[in-house]
Protein backbone atom coordinates (compact mmCIF):
# COMPACT_ATOMS: atom_id res chain seq x y z
CA UNK A 1 0.00 0.00 0.00
CA UNK A 2 1.09 3.18 -1.12
CA UNK A 3 2.29 6.03 1.36
CA UNK A 4 -0.13 8.64 1.60
CA UNK A 5 1.74 11.98 0.78
CA UNK A 6 -0.65 14.60 0.11
CA UNK A 7 -3.36 15.95 2.02
CA UNK A 8 -7.12 15.81 1.39
CA UNK A 9 -9.37 18.40 2.12
CA UNK A 10 -12.61 19.04 2.39
CA UNK A 11 -14.80 20.92 0.42
CA UNK A 12 -15.40 23.25 3.31
CA UNK A 13 -11.51 23.44 4.13
CA UNK A 14 -11.04 24.89 0.29
CA UNK A 15 -13.92 27.38 0.62
CA UNK A 16 -12.15 28.36 3.64
CA UNK A 17 -8.84 28.63 2.25
CA UNK A 18 -10.36 30.90 -1.15
CA UNK A 19 -12.13 33.16 1.84
CA UNK A 20 -8.51 33.81 4.08
CA UNK A 21 -7.40 35.63 0.28
CA UNK A 22 -9.72 38.92 1.27
CA UNK A 23 -8.36 41.27 4.00
CA UNK A 24 -9.38 40.72 7.62
CA UNK A 25 -11.49 44.05 7.35
CA UNK A 26 -12.96 43.14 4.31
CA UNK A 27 -14.48 39.95 5.57
CA UNK A 28 -16.29 41.95 8.51
CA UNK A 29 -17.22 44.29 6.27
CA UNK A 30 -19.14 41.36 4.13
CA UNK A 31 -20.40 39.73 7.46
CA UNK A 32 -21.29 43.24 8.27
CA UNK A 33 -23.63 43.98 5.39
CA UNK A 34 -25.23 40.60 5.12
CA UNK A 35 -26.46 41.06 8.57
CA UNK A 36 -27.71 44.16 7.87
CA UNK A 37 -29.53 43.06 4.66
CA UNK A 38 -30.45 40.16 6.56
CA UNK A 39 -31.79 41.91 9.43
CA UNK A 40 -34.26 44.08 6.88
CA UNK A 41 -35.82 41.16 4.98
CA UNK A 42 -36.24 39.24 8.03
CA UNK A 43 -38.08 42.04 9.93
CA UNK A 44 -39.88 43.54 6.93
CA UNK A 45 -40.49 39.97 4.83
CA UNK A 46 -40.08 37.11 7.71
CA UNK A 47 -37.18 35.97 5.09
CA UNK A 48 -35.02 33.23 7.25
CA UNK A 49 -31.12 33.62 5.83
CA UNK A 50 -31.61 29.94 4.39
CA UNK A 51 -34.11 31.62 2.29
CA UNK A 52 -31.99 34.36 1.10
CA UNK A 53 -29.68 32.39 0.13
CA UNK A 54 -31.75 31.14 -2.47
CA UNK A 55 -32.80 33.94 -4.04
CA UNK A 56 -33.11 34.36 -7.86
CA UNK A 57 -31.69 37.19 -9.70
CA UNK A 58 -35.15 38.90 -10.26
CA UNK A 59 -36.44 38.13 -6.54
CA UNK A 60 -33.06 39.89 -5.23
CA UNK A 61 -33.44 42.62 -7.91
CA UNK A 62 -36.83 43.64 -6.30
CA UNK A 63 -35.59 43.36 -2.49
CA UNK A 64 -32.90 45.64 -3.27
CA UNK A 65 -35.15 48.35 -4.56
CA UNK A 66 -36.81 48.54 -1.55
CA UNK A 67 -33.85 47.64 1.00
CA UNK A 68 -31.75 50.60 -0.40
CA UNK A 69 -34.72 53.23 -0.04
CA UNK A 70 -35.59 51.90 3.27
CA UNK A 71 -32.42 50.71 5.21
CA UNK A 72 -32.05 52.89 8.43
CA UNK A 73 -28.53 52.53 11.05
CA UNK A 74 -29.38 51.28 14.25
CA UNK A 75 -30.17 54.90 15.64
CA UNK A 76 -32.57 54.91 12.82
CA UNK A 77 -30.96 57.47 11.05
CA UNK A 78 -30.01 57.36 7.03
CA UNK A 79 -26.85 55.62 5.78
CA UNK A 80 -23.91 57.80 4.21
CA UNK A 81 -23.20 57.64 0.31
CA UNK A 82 -19.55 55.72 1.12
CA UNK A 83 -21.93 53.31 3.81
CA UNK A 84 -24.20 52.57 1.63
CA UNK A 85 -21.74 51.72 -1.18
CA UNK A 86 -20.05 49.52 1.39
CA UNK A 87 -23.58 46.97 1.73
CA UNK A 88 -23.48 46.89 -1.82
CA UNK A 89 -20.23 45.30 -2.20
CA UNK A 90 -20.43 43.30 1.00
CA UNK A 91 -24.11 41.75 -0.14
CA UNK A 92 -22.33 41.16 -3.70
CA UNK A 93 -19.42 39.38 -2.26
CA UNK A 94 -22.04 37.55 -0.22
CA UNK A 95 -23.73 35.72 -2.87
CA UNK A 96 -20.18 35.68 -5.14
CA UNK A 97 -17.81 34.21 -2.64
CA UNK A 98 -17.98 30.15 -1.56
CA UNK A 99 -20.08 28.39 -0.94
CA UNK A 100 -22.56 30.64 -2.78
CA UNK A 101 -21.14 31.19 -6.05
CA UNK A 102 -24.11 32.51 -7.81
CA UNK A 103 -22.21 35.32 -9.95
CA UNK A 104 -24.58 37.96 -9.45
CA UNK A 105 -23.79 41.25 -10.82
CA UNK A 106 -25.58 43.83 -8.67
CA UNK A 107 -23.92 46.71 -9.50
CA UNK A 108 -23.37 46.73 -13.59
CA UNK A 109 -25.58 44.22 -14.20
CA UNK A 110 -28.63 44.10 -16.52
CA UNK A 111 -30.52 41.93 -14.19
CA UNK A 112 -30.33 44.07 -11.62
CA UNK A 113 -31.00 47.59 -13.50
CA UNK A 114 -34.25 48.45 -11.45
CA UNK A 115 -31.79 48.20 -8.06
CA UNK A 116 -29.21 50.16 -9.98
CA UNK A 117 -31.59 52.88 -10.75
CA UNK A 118 -32.96 53.01 -7.14
CA UNK A 119 -29.39 53.09 -5.96
CA UNK A 120 -28.55 56.17 -7.74
CA UNK A 121 -31.32 57.81 -7.33
CA UNK A 122 -31.24 57.17 -3.37
CA UNK A 123 -27.40 59.03 -3.60
CA UNK A 124 -28.25 61.77 -5.20
CA UNK A 125 -30.46 62.21 -2.51
CA UNK A 126 -28.55 61.51 0.27
CA UNK A 127 -26.03 64.06 -1.49
CA UNK A 128 -28.91 66.95 -1.39
CA UNK A 129 -29.20 65.97 2.38
CA UNK A 130 -25.47 66.42 2.76
CA UNK A 131 -24.67 62.82 3.15
CA UNK A 132 -23.19 62.21 -0.29
CA UNK A 133 -19.96 64.16 0.45
CA UNK A 134 -17.08 61.84 1.26
CA UNK A 135 -14.52 63.16 4.23
CA UNK A 136 -11.04 62.47 3.82
CA UNK A 137 -8.17 62.25 6.44
CA UNK A 138 -6.68 65.79 6.17
CA UNK A 139 -3.20 66.10 5.38
CA UNK A 140 -1.11 67.55 8.28
CA UNK A 141 -0.49 71.45 7.81
CA UNK A 142 2.98 73.03 7.30
CA UNK A 143 2.64 74.91 10.43
CA UNK A 144 1.71 71.84 12.36
CA UNK A 145 4.84 70.13 10.70
CA UNK A 146 6.69 72.60 12.30
CA UNK A 147 5.52 72.20 16.00
CA UNK A 148 5.66 68.21 15.69
CA UNK A 149 9.61 69.12 14.64
CA UNK A 150 10.00 71.03 17.48
CA UNK A 151 8.21 68.33 19.92
CA UNK A 152 10.41 65.33 17.91
CA UNK A 153 13.66 68.26 18.94
CA UNK A 154 13.62 66.41 22.70
CA UNK A 155 14.19 62.39 21.01
CA UNK A 156 17.55 61.65 22.04
CA UNK A 157 16.73 61.90 25.91
CA UNK A 158 13.01 61.58 26.11
CA UNK A 159 12.21 57.45 25.46
CA UNK A 160 8.35 58.26 24.70
CA UNK A 161 9.44 61.15 22.35
CA UNK A 162 12.10 58.72 20.49
CA UNK A 163 9.14 56.14 19.92
CA UNK A 164 6.60 58.68 18.96
CA UNK A 165 9.37 60.31 16.54
CA UNK A 166 10.46 56.80 15.06
CA UNK A 167 6.44 55.32 14.66
CA UNK A 168 5.72 58.74 12.79
CA UNK A 169 9.13 58.32 10.66
CA UNK A 170 8.17 55.07 9.63
CA UNK A 171 4.44 55.99 8.66
CA UNK A 172 5.59 58.82 6.63
CA UNK A 173 8.16 57.27 4.80
CA UNK A 174 7.20 54.39 4.18
CA UNK A 175 3.65 55.43 3.94
CA UNK A 176 1.70 53.22 6.06
CA UNK A 177 -2.15 53.48 6.45
CA UNK A 178 -3.86 53.52 9.77
CA UNK A 179 -2.97 50.49 12.11
CA UNK A 180 -2.66 48.41 9.45
CA UNK A 181 0.20 45.99 10.10
CA UNK A 182 2.09 47.83 13.09
CA UNK A 183 1.70 45.33 15.91
CA UNK A 184 3.09 42.83 13.80
CA UNK A 185 6.07 44.60 12.52
CA UNK A 186 9.07 43.36 14.10
CA UNK A 187 13.12 45.31 14.54
CA UNK A 188 14.34 42.84 11.73
CA UNK A 189 11.52 44.00 8.91
CA UNK A 190 13.71 47.39 8.78
CA UNK A 191 17.36 46.72 7.29
CA UNK A 192 20.03 50.10 7.44
CA UNK A 193 21.98 49.79 4.38
CA UNK A 194 24.54 51.95 2.55
CA UNK A 195 24.41 53.54 -1.14
CA UNK A 196 27.00 53.50 -3.45
CA UNK A 197 27.82 57.38 -1.96
CA UNK A 198 28.43 56.28 1.34
CA UNK A 199 24.76 57.19 2.52
CA UNK A 200 22.60 55.26 5.18
CA UNK A 201 18.86 54.63 4.47
CA UNK A 202 16.52 52.05 5.70
CA UNK A 203 14.39 49.76 4.00
CA UNK A 204 11.54 47.49 4.89
CA UNK A 205 12.06 43.85 3.93
CA UNK A 206 10.16 40.70 3.97
CA UNK A 207 7.06 40.73 2.33
CA UNK A 208 3.76 41.85 4.16
CA UNK A 209 0.11 41.29 3.97
CA UNK A 210 -1.92 44.27 3.29
CA UNK A 211 -5.34 45.78 1.88
CA UNK A 212 -4.23 46.12 -1.62
CA UNK A 213 -1.65 43.14 -1.36
CA UNK A 214 -3.05 40.27 -0.14
CA UNK A 215 -0.77 37.34 -2.42
CA UNK A 216 2.06 38.72 -3.02
CA UNK A 217 4.70 42.12 -3.65
CA UNK A 218 5.92 41.32 -6.86
CA UNK A 219 6.83 44.82 -8.56
CA UNK A 220 6.27 46.60 -5.46
CA UNK A 221 9.53 48.63 -3.43
CA UNK A 222 7.94 50.75 -1.12
CA UNK A 223 9.28 53.58 0.47
CA UNK A 224 13.09 54.41 1.80
CA UNK A 225 14.29 56.47 4.27
CA UNK A 226 17.35 57.83 3.65
CA UNK A 227 19.82 59.77 6.38
CA UNK A 228 20.25 63.82 6.01
CA UNK A 229 22.68 66.30 7.76
CA UNK A 230 19.40 67.53 9.68
CA UNK A 231 18.64 67.56 13.39
CA UNK A 232 15.84 65.64 12.04
CA UNK A 233 17.81 62.77 10.62
CA UNK A 234 15.34 59.84 10.51
CA UNK A 235 17.56 56.94 10.10
CA UNK A 236 19.92 58.28 13.64
CA UNK A 237 16.30 58.36 15.18
CA UNK A 238 15.74 54.40 14.07
CA UNK A 239 19.34 54.06 14.99
CA UNK A 240 18.98 54.76 18.44
CA UNK A 241 15.64 53.75 19.00
CA UNK A 242 16.57 49.92 18.37
CA UNK A 243 19.68 50.52 20.18
CA UNK A 244 17.36 51.63 23.44
CA UNK A 245 14.92 48.39 22.66
CA UNK A 246 14.16 45.23 24.65
CA UNK A 247 15.93 42.59 22.92
CA UNK A 248 13.58 40.35 24.76
CA UNK A 249 10.92 41.90 23.12
CA UNK A 250 10.06 40.75 19.70
CA UNK A 251 7.77 43.67 18.67
CA UNK A 252 8.98 46.90 16.67
CA UNK A 253 7.22 49.46 18.70
CA UNK A 254 7.98 48.47 22.50
CA UNK A 255 6.21 50.79 25.58
CA UNK A 256 8.72 53.34 27.06
CA UNK A 257 9.82 52.62 30.53
CA UNK A 258 8.22 54.68 33.38
CA UNK A 259 11.87 54.60 34.73
CA UNK A 260 15.05 55.28 33.12
CA UNK A 261 18.14 57.46 32.69
CA UNK A 262 19.47 58.30 29.63
CA UNK A 263 22.36 56.37 29.70
CA UNK A 264 21.08 53.04 30.34
CA UNK A 265 21.41 50.51 27.82
CA UNK A 266 17.58 49.70 27.63
CA UNK A 267 14.72 52.40 27.46
CA UNK A 268 11.67 50.11 27.00
CA UNK A 269 9.90 47.98 28.88
CA UNK A 270 9.48 43.78 27.20
CA UNK A 271 5.72 44.72 26.33
CA UNK A 272 4.66 45.06 23.00
CA UNK A 273 2.80 48.75 22.25
CA UNK A 274 -1.29 47.21 21.35
CA UNK A 275 -3.32 47.38 18.91
CA UNK A 276 -5.62 49.76 20.34
CA UNK A 277 -2.50 52.55 21.49
CA UNK A 278 -0.79 52.31 18.12
CA UNK A 279 -4.19 52.98 16.15
CA UNK A 280 -4.45 56.50 18.31
CA UNK A 281 -0.82 56.80 17.97
CA UNK A 282 -1.14 60.22 16.19
CA UNK A 283 -3.70 61.80 18.30
CA UNK A 284 -1.54 61.30 21.35
CA UNK A 285 1.41 63.46 19.01
CA UNK A 286 -1.23 65.61 18.32
CA UNK A 287 -2.16 66.75 22.14
CA UNK A 288 1.23 66.09 23.02
CA UNK A 289 2.72 68.49 19.97
CA UNK A 290 -0.36 70.93 21.01
CA UNK A 291 -0.92 70.37 17.06
CA UNK A 292 -3.81 72.72 15.43
CA UNK A 293 -6.31 69.91 15.73
CA UNK A 294 -6.41 65.72 16.41
CA UNK A 295 -4.98 64.23 13.45
CA UNK A 296 -5.69 60.70 12.34
CA UNK A 297 -2.78 57.99 11.73
CA UNK A 298 -4.27 58.16 7.98
CA UNK A 299 -2.99 61.94 7.51
CA UNK A 300 0.70 60.78 7.48
CA UNK A 301 -0.35 58.91 4.54
CA UNK A 302 -2.06 61.56 3.56
CA UNK A 303 0.52 64.34 4.12
CA UNK A 304 3.15 61.75 2.48
CA UNK A 305 1.00 61.47 -0.91
CA UNK A 306 -0.10 65.42 -0.65
CA UNK A 307 3.76 66.51 0.22
CA UNK A 308 5.09 64.09 -2.93
CA UNK A 309 2.36 64.96 -5.48
CA UNK A 310 2.83 68.60 -5.01
CA UNK A 311 6.49 68.42 -5.12
CA UNK A 312 6.12 67.25 -9.01
CA UNK A 313 6.70 63.43 -8.81
CA UNK A 314 4.31 61.27 -11.34
CA UNK A 315 1.28 59.17 -9.68
CA UNK A 316 3.17 56.46 -10.61
CA UNK A 317 6.45 56.89 -8.92
CA UNK A 318 3.97 57.81 -5.79
CA UNK A 319 2.19 54.63 -5.68
CA UNK A 320 5.77 52.82 -5.37
CA UNK A 321 5.94 54.20 -2.50
CA UNK A 322 2.19 54.09 -1.48
CA UNK A 323 1.56 50.85 -3.08
CA UNK A 324 -1.50 51.75 -4.50
CA UNK A 325 -2.78 49.80 -7.28
CA UNK A 326 -4.14 52.45 -9.45
CA UNK A 327 -3.98 56.24 -10.32
CA UNK A 328 -7.04 56.85 -9.02
CA UNK A 329 -6.48 55.89 -5.34
CA UNK A 330 -3.72 59.01 -5.24
CA UNK A 331 -6.31 61.43 -7.25
CA UNK A 332 -8.34 61.25 -3.97
CA UNK A 333 -6.11 62.62 -1.68
CA UNK A 334 -4.52 65.28 -3.58
CA UNK A 335 -7.92 66.19 -6.15
CA UNK A 336 -8.73 69.27 -3.57
CA UNK A 337 -5.89 72.77 -3.29
CA UNK A 338 -4.01 72.90 0.06
CA UNK A 339 -5.15 75.82 2.46
CA UNK A 340 -1.56 77.24 1.36
CA UNK A 341 -2.92 77.91 -1.97
CA UNK A 342 -6.31 79.06 -1.37
CA UNK A 343 -4.74 81.88 0.64
CA UNK A 344 -2.69 82.61 -2.19
CA UNK A 345 -5.40 83.21 -4.43
CA UNK A 346 -7.75 84.85 -1.70
CA UNK A 347 -4.99 87.23 -1.71
CA UNK A 348 -4.18 87.56 -5.68
CA UNK A 349 -8.05 88.68 -5.56
CA UNK A 350 -7.95 90.64 -2.81
CA UNK A 351 -4.73 92.84 -4.17
CA UNK A 352 -7.21 92.87 -7.58
CA UNK A 353 -10.02 94.31 -6.04
CA UNK A 354 -8.47 96.86 -3.72
CA UNK A 355 -7.86 100.39 -4.25
CA UNK A 356 -5.73 101.66 -1.53
CA UNK A 357 -3.34 99.59 -2.30
CA UNK A 358 -2.96 98.56 1.04
CA UNK A 359 -2.94 94.96 0.55
CA UNK A 360 0.04 93.71 1.34
CA UNK A 361 1.67 90.76 -0.90
CA UNK A 362 3.47 88.47 1.41
CA UNK A 363 5.93 85.82 0.15
CA UNK A 364 3.05 83.42 -0.57
CA UNK A 365 1.78 86.24 -3.87
CA UNK A 366 2.44 83.95 -6.66
CA UNK A 367 -0.40 81.28 -8.12
CA UNK A 368 1.43 77.86 -7.40
CA UNK A 369 3.46 77.06 -4.47
CA UNK A 370 5.66 75.63 -6.97
CA UNK A 371 6.60 79.08 -7.87
CA UNK A 372 9.62 81.15 -6.09
CA UNK A 373 8.98 84.30 -5.33
CA UNK A 374 10.95 86.88 -5.51
CA UNK A 375 11.83 87.19 -1.46
CA UNK A 376 11.76 83.11 -1.52
CA UNK A 377 14.32 83.12 -4.12
CA UNK A 378 16.43 85.53 -2.61
CA UNK A 379 16.36 83.33 0.27
CA UNK A 380 17.57 80.48 -1.43
CA UNK A 381 20.41 82.29 -2.82
CA UNK A 382 21.34 83.35 0.58
CA UNK A 383 21.34 80.04 2.13
CA UNK A 384 23.69 78.78 -0.49
CA UNK A 385 25.89 81.47 0.36
CA UNK A 386 25.47 83.24 -3.27
CA UNK A 387 26.17 87.18 -2.84
CA UNK A 388 23.07 88.76 -3.32
CA UNK A 389 23.63 92.59 -3.65
CA UNK A 390 19.83 93.94 -3.22
CA UNK A 391 16.04 92.76 -3.25
CA UNK A 392 14.28 96.06 -3.05
CA UNK A 393 10.43 96.19 -3.75
CA UNK A 394 9.37 99.89 -5.30
CA UNK A 395 5.91 101.28 -5.89
CA UNK A 396 4.75 101.68 -10.22
CA UNK A 397 2.75 105.25 -10.76
CA UNK A 398 -0.59 103.87 -11.02
CA UNK A 399 0.50 100.40 -10.71
CA UNK A 400 -0.11 100.66 -6.69
CA UNK A 401 -1.70 96.82 -6.12
CA UNK A 402 1.54 95.36 -8.45
CA UNK A 403 5.67 95.36 -7.21
CA UNK A 404 8.32 96.68 -8.64
CA UNK A 405 11.50 94.80 -7.70
CA UNK A 406 14.76 95.30 -8.38
CA UNK A 407 16.70 92.18 -7.78
CA UNK A 408 20.78 91.94 -8.57
CA UNK A 409 22.79 88.90 -8.71
CA UNK A 410 25.74 87.48 -10.24
CA UNK A 411 25.65 85.68 -13.38
CA UNK A 412 26.32 82.63 -11.52
CA UNK A 413 23.29 82.86 -9.40
CA UNK A 414 21.23 83.05 -12.64
CA UNK A 415 20.50 79.51 -13.29
CA UNK A 416 19.50 78.95 -9.80
CA UNK A 417 17.28 82.24 -10.15
CA UNK A 418 15.30 81.14 -13.18
CA UNK A 419 15.37 77.34 -12.35
CA UNK A 420 11.79 76.41 -12.83
CA UNK A 421 10.55 79.38 -12.73
CA UNK A 422 7.38 81.30 -13.99
CA UNK A 423 6.94 85.14 -12.45
CA UNK A 424 4.22 87.40 -12.87
CA UNK A 425 1.98 90.00 -11.49
CA UNK A 426 4.62 92.65 -11.51
CA UNK A 427 7.83 94.54 -13.08
CA UNK A 428 11.13 92.67 -12.65
CA UNK A 429 14.45 94.47 -13.26
CA UNK A 430 17.22 91.37 -13.35
CA UNK A 431 20.75 92.69 -13.14
CA UNK A 432 23.19 89.91 -13.82
CA UNK A 433 26.88 90.83 -12.54
CA UNK A 434 28.29 93.80 -11.51
CA UNK A 435 25.85 97.10 -12.31
CA UNK A 436 27.93 100.00 -14.22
Amino acid sequence: MASKRHAELTPAQLDDILLQMDSKHTRVATNGAVSVFQNYLSSKYGYSPREIETFTAATLDTALCTFYAEVRTQKGELYTKKSLQSLRYGIQRFFNQPPMRRNFDIVDGEDFSNSRKMFSAVCKQLKSQGKGNVVHKPAILPGDLAKIATYFSSSNSDAKVLLHKVWFNIMLYFCRRGREGQRDLRAENFEIKTDDCGNKYVIQVGSEVTKNHQCDDDGVSGGVMYANNSPQCPVLAFELYRSKMNRRCDALFQRPRDNYNTEDAVWFDNKPIGKNTLSTMMASISTAAELSQRYTNHSIRATSITLLSEAGFNNRHIMSVSRHRNEGSISSYVRDTSIQQKKQMAETLSSAIDTTGQVSISENYTQSSSVPTASATASHLQHNRMPLSSVTSQPVPGQQSQPNINIDVPKSAAASLFAGAMITGGNFHIFLGQQQ
